[in-house]
């Protein structure tokens, strides 16, 4: 979701959901923008805010908005349900305003696929499948739309699927899609590296070659060792670009120094093995 401040508010545009809002003094206007389908506007409304309590379920509202289009008005729950203890929500109406709102958009407001996209990849990143998230995620980047890519990088990145925490932790250093921070760049392109993504140790190796320069002596010998460590195990994977690397820094270091390298290598595969 793209937020945009404007003078009077804020504009909201949502490509998975096909939707697009004005956020101002009145409350939440929302529109679809999916092709063929009405392009009437209804607006959202806080008419009572609660507590949340884990003892509420599925059938208890814990918040009710006010939605109009024109003269009539639509109700708005919010329910804690019990899967994964999530809120979720919910619209609740009866049969002639679902048709009166244009059923076909309204009813899949926030379950549209965008363009490209398959309903079984939608459905598959949205019930928490790693690779489908990964793969919504590639789809997003090649668009481009940075900031959903991001979003789905992200998912996927937080159950440990390393090519997602690899292209997450590109997009930080980039700042393509989410604000430019070098440090968790690093952080999620080394949990990649940790999990076997041989682009990722590549790019571990670079940095590790660079810092190099920049240190004394003894911290430099350190990210020379690394850098070493990485670019053999990408090289290994057959990762372009690593072989050459890896020979540059390899004829720039003593016999003793390579020892250690390959020490490092020996650890790092005897626990992944373990893991």
């Amino acid at each position: 979701m793209a937020v945009t401040p404007t003078a009077s508010g804020a504009h909201l545009h949502c490509v998975v959901q096909r939707l697009q809002g004005e956020v101002t003094g009145e409350g939440l206007w929302l529109t679809s923008t999916a092709a063929h389908q009405v392009n009437d506007s209804f607006r959202v409304v806080a008419a009572d805010v609660r507590r949340l309590t884990p003892t509420r379920i599925k059938d208890q509202s814990l918040l009710t908005s006010a939605a109009t289009i024109g003269s009539k008005a639509l109700r708005l729950d919010v329910f804690r349900l019990d899967h994964a203890g999530k809120p979720v929500l919910v619209f609740v109406s009866e049969r002639d305003m679902m048709w009166t709102m244009g059923k076909c958009w309204f009813a899949k407001l926030f379950h549209s696929p965008p363009d490209g996209v398959s309903e079984k990849l939608l459905t598959d990143a949205r019930g928490g499948d790693a690779q489908a998230q990964f793969d919504l995620g590639v789809n997003f980047s090649n668009r481009p739309d940075h900031e959903q890519a991001a979003h789905w990088y992200l998912e996927a990145a937080n159950q440990d699927h390393a090519s997602a925490q690899f292209a997450l932790g590109v997009m930080l250093a980039d700042g393509r899609g989410v604000p430019q921070d070098e440090t968790k760049a690093l952080i999620w392109i080394g949990k990649a590296a940790q999990r076997g993504c041989s682009e990722a140790q590549l790019a571990l190796g670079l940095r590790c070659r660079r810092a190099s320069f920049k240190e004394s002596p003894q911290g430099a010998l350190e990210s020379t060792l690394e850098a070493y460590k990485w670019f053999r195990l990408a090289s290994a994977q057959g990762c372009k670009g690593s072989e050459a690397e890896f020979e540059r820094l390899a004829i720039r270091m003593t016999q003793e120094q390579v020892n250690e390298g390959n020490r490092r290598v020996s650890c790092f595969l005897a626990s992944a093995r373990d893991r």
